[in-house]
């Protein structure tokens, strides 16, 4: 371009100065408050919901543990989402292996440890865990009997497939004596129309 055109150009569009516009900056504020009730509102329009009877959510890493008191949990299963809402606090793990719930909370770590107290891998330590009727055993059975009145997923499916299968059939049953009726009517106008012709 023109060297002499652009400092015309510039002239007529100054930006500092004396008895020049001020030009306001906006002052964009990003709340966590904003931001997460913003994530609410598209959640919800996700059509999540919420999940309630959560006392106590800790998440445990390594040696420490995040402890959520009384969060509020929302969920979309069909969406595999989940959202946790609430302040969290970072807590060391207790020695125990208990979290503040009160409930048996041992990392892989410590069960490592526990084995190689025993002299034992982690699979050995494991099986012998469940082979025991302690209180653990008991535990680990009962989920196990609990699962077993679960059915499989596979056999869902197949159940879902055949009543799929079915509901067709019926569908197609249904179109079919409509067409029917459909045909009889006609053929009733039509020989309705064919007398009227003959009157005449």
């Amino acid at each position: 371009m023109n060297p002499e055109k652009l400092k015309r150009l510039k002239r007529n569009v100054r930006t500092g100065g004396k008895g020049s516009v001020r030009r306001k900056k906006k002052i964009v504020r990003n709340n966590a408050s904003n931001t997460s009730k913003r994530l609410v509102q598209t959640l919800e329009k996700q059509k999540v919901t919420d999940m309630s009877g959560v006392q106590s959510v800790d998440f445990i890493m390594d040696d420490k543990m995040i402890h959520f008191g009384t969060p509020r949990l929302k969920y979309n299963y069909n969406g595999n989402t989940y959202l946790l809402i609430g302040k969290g606090e970072n807590k060391p793990l207790p020695s125990s292996g208990f979290g503040t719930g009160g409930q048996p909370q041992i990392s892989m770590k410590q069960l490592e440890e526990l084995a190689k107290a025993q002299g034992l891998t982690l699979e050995e330590f494991l099986k012998q865990l469940k082979d025991k009727s302690g209180e653990m055993g008991e535990g680990l059975n009962e989920t196990q009997e609990d699962e077993e009145g679960i059915p499989d997923l596979e056999t869902f499916k197949v159940n879902e497939d055949e009543e799929e299968k079915k509901e067709e059939k019926e569908e197609k049953k249904e179109e079919k004596e409509e067409e029917k009726k459909e045909e009889k009517k006609e053929e009733k106008e039509e020989e309705k129309e064919e007398e009227k012709k003959e009157e005449k």
